[in-house]
């Protein structure tokens, strides 16, 4: 093909997660609610959308939220508009409707944006230099939200085809890492009690500008509502922000609007991506509490981009957090949540290969097993072997389920929040046939 704008035999396009040439596995063209059709033709459930699509797929109020978006007239994140001023009345007013501390909203490009925005912001706020964050944690691949993100798969090194693998280098920031969990690349441990994920935490907080925690699995280690509180008032002590990083957990993938609602102490900031427009366009949010807004009073926080707040962006939103009040998503997370995981649960106990499932809502996880020297152990996405959980997820796949390999060792289960329990039932058939191949590779 020469025409102009045509596909050619080898697409000049560097692809998330792969060398020059190499082109993704799956390949989509279209969806609609729980189903996504593949190129080849397949129609199978989406149980692995990385919890973007939260209303599924070409939900009608998102497509038309993107047509209305894109007639806006726009000129740059210093104009305004109205989409954008009804979009952050709406998140506050419907998501953080039970959470009134919650003050003025800041839209982003993305939760990487967002998490970088907002340690800058505690940084100037406080006049410290240093952060802490959870070993094994994941906040986004730029800037300061990269300097807190430990994970061993999504951290800019190199894997080789060959074999091997160059880490990033170290920007030398001053980063502290609360105690985790080795992940499933890294090799499985029991989930650490409380106290051992808080081991430490004082002398970490201490001088701190800001904690930064995801609120949801972390190394596949989910933290519950005591020692949430108990680190969140560790960090007050310290004088350290408290970064609550909604991205996966954010508008009811748990069952309640978010994370940090399993306790009783509530952060001073929280960050946002991925399902705030449900998937129909990039976005982000960083949401100030009362008491951080009170201290930029008379104070212009100096950062500028172009696209931030699009229209397109700020009618998704608006589009998404309405949909989700009106259809009583969150209320139907945790239910369905609920059922599921135990039915996971049920098939996860007829397989040698399977080893724990945790979560909650539908944000559940299953951890596989590996033997002592299994080389996914150490796996960083090197090499040419597929890693037990692919291949687990490539099987379940061919029975009609898209379930996401979260990493070399565990998978991860994270559908639409409008899904059918009929639609839930395949993806429970197809990961029991996934699993079998699973026991066969051990």
């Amino acid at each position: 093909m020469t025409a102009t704008g045509s596909l050619r035999e080898t697409v000049p396009l560097l692809s998330c997660m792969l060398a020059p040439g190499e082109r993704p596995g799956l390949r989509l063209a279209g969806g609609e609610g729980a189903t996504i059709e593949l190129s080849d033709g397949r129609r199978v459930v989406d149980c692995g959308s990385i919890s973007a699509a939260l209303l599924g797929h070409a939900h009608p109020a998102l497509v038309a939220a993107v047509e209305r978006g894109a007639r806006a007239p726009y000129v740059s994140d210093g104009v305004g508009h109205d989409l954008r001023d009804q979009a952050a009345a709406d998140l506050l007013g419907v998501a953080f409707r039970d959470e009134p501390w919650a003050a003025v909203v800041r839209f982003c490009n993305s939760a990487s944006e967002a998490n970088d925005m907002a340690l800058s912001l505690a940084r100037t706020l406080t006049g410290r230099q240093p952060l802490v964050a959870r070993h094994v944690g994941y906040h986004g691949g730029l800037g300061l939200a990269r300097e807190v993100s430990d994970s061993p798969l999504w951290n800019g090194g190199l894997a080789a085809r060959a074999g091997g693998f160059t880490p990033p280098p170290d920007l030398g920031r001053d980063v502290r890492m609360l105690p985790g969990r080795p992940t499933a690349a890294a090799g499985m441990a029991d989930p650490p009690t409380n106290d051992e994920l808080l081991a430490g935490a004082p002398e970490l907080l201490d001088g701190a500008a800001a904690l930064i925690v995801d609120q949801g699995a972390n190394g596949l280690v989910f933290v519950d509502g005591d020692c949430q509180d108990r680190l969140a008032a560790l960090a007050r002590e310290a004088g350290a922000l408290w970064i609550a990083d909604e991205a996966v957990t954010g508008l009811g993938r748990l069952g309640r609007s978010f994370g940090f609602q399993m306790g009783e102490e509530r952060p001073d900031i929280v960050t946002m991506g991925k399902g705030i427009t449900a998937g129909a366009s990039p976005g982000g949010a960083v949401v100030l509490s009362a008491r951080v807004a009170a201290m930029l009073q008379g104070q212009r926080w100096m950062t500028y981009s172009t696209f931030r707040g699009h229209p397109i962006t700020a009618a998704a939103v608006s589009a998404t957090v309405r949909a989700i009040d009106e259809e009583g998503l969150v209320e139907r997370a945790g239910r369905v949540g609920a059922w599921f995981r135990g039915e996971v649960q049920k098939v996860a106990d007829r397989h040698p290969c399977a080893k724990a499932v945790r979560g909650e809502g539908l944000h559940i996880s299953l951890e596989l097993h590996g033997r002592e020297d299994h080389e996914f152990r150490r796996w960083h996405g090197d090499g040419g072997s597929q890693p037990l959980a692919e291949a687990v997820s490539t099987a379940a796949l061919g029975h009609g389920a898209l379930i996401a390999a979260y990493s070399g060792l565990s998978l991860w289960f994270v559908p639409p929040l409008v899904i059918g329990e009929d639609q839930l039932e395949v993806v429970l058939e197809a990961l029991d046939a996934g699993l079998s191949v699973g026991d066969g590779l051990l």
